[in-house]
């Protein structure tokens, strides 16, 4: 009988904890979530967004920029709303007890990256950084924090969101 229930209990442990790190994985956050801060409290952002390419047999890089971006701005708001659109999940890397130093796109065909930069006032951390990877993995630095975490974007559409907008109205560099 107790060697039966102790069967019944270590199952039912194998069955949890699995279920428990999938509805962790699978949970989305919000853009101030994974930054701990208040809805409205970005006071600037830059971003830059890259296009690879090989045209005539040479390679070259497309670079887009908006730089130092403040609140009030018609910019400001059109990529926060683009990054608002999306939730962001976390990998399951994000668990392990070390830092995250190091993050590839895993991905050999990469039409953009993107890296946006955010400004806010919070005594935990000033500021953070977001890393477009691909349209699927996201690495996020923190200041407050070493390494990376991992995200990836509920919206596979935001990477390209952004270098659409950034092509039509960032500065080419």
């Amino acid at each position: 009988m107790i060697k039966q229930m102790r069967k019944r209990i270590l199952v039912a442990i194998l069955i949890i904890i699995p279920l428990l790190f999938l509805g962790w994985r699978l949970r989305p956050h919000s853009l101030y979530d994974i930054f701990q801060i208040e809805q409205g409290s970005v006071s600037s952002l830059s971003i830059s967004v890259s296009e690879p390419g090989v045209k005539n047999g040479n390679t070259f890089i497309n670079q887009y920029l908006l730089n130092a971006v403040p609140p009030h701005s018609n910019d400001f708001s059109a990529i926060m709303s683009i990054l608002e659109d999306s939730q962001y999940r976390s990998d399951l890397r994000n668990l392990l007890p070390w830092d995250i130093d190091r993050v590839n796109s895993g991905s050999r065909n990469i039409s953009y990256s993107a890296i946006i930069t955010l400004c806010w006032s919070n005594p935990k951390a000033s500021y953070g950084g977001l890393y477009f990877l691909n349209d699927k993995k996201i690495a996020v630095s923190l200041d407050a924090k070493n390494g990376y975490l991992i995200l990836h974007p509920t919206n596979r559409n935001t990477l390209e969101n952004l270098a659409t907008y950034l092509i039509g109205h960032g500065e080419r560099s």
